[in-house]
């Protein structure tokens, strides 16, 4: 096993920050949006469509905050950690799940607001890759 140089891990973080972004928005978002009966303290009325976020959502909002923790460690574990093509697949994974999370909960606003979810991530996306140096300067 190799230890990453400092700029190895600039590197992989830069990569890796819209993936985390995209998933604390998601949850912030989800959190948000819940209904009044769920901030009254009825958390089985939660709503939402990952089975597993679901699951700690109707716990609890704080087991839900501790779930999305636990969660961006691991994306943020696995960008350091794996290897190239396995790195890019994981963050890509990661980063196009969540978005399409985001645009599930904003469709209720319209498409044309949730699909401009889309357009903020490429931008976001665009910007940290080439400060990783993994997208090509035009």
């Amino acid at each position: 096993m190799t230890i990453p140089s400092p700029r190895s891990r600039a590197h992989a973080l830069w990569f890796i920050f819209p993936a985390v972004l995209v998933a604390v928005a998601d949850a912030t978002i989800t959190l948000y949006l819940q209904t009044s009966t769920y901030w009254l303290g009825l958390f089985s009325t939660a709503a939402e469509n990952n089975p597993l976020g679901a699951f700690f959502l109707r716990l609890h909002p704080l087991a839900f905050i501790g779930f999305m923790f636990i969660w961006v460690s691991l994306i943020v574990a696995l960008g350091l950690c794996l290897r190239q093509p396995w790195s890019t697949v994981a963050g890509l994974t990661v980063l196009l799940g969540h978005t399409a999370g985001i645009f599930g909960t904003l469709k209720r606003f319209g498409f044309v607001a949730a699909l401009s979810t889309f357009l903020l991530v490429a931008l976001i996306t665009t910007f940290c890759w080439r400060r990783a140096g993994t997208c090509a300067q035009t």
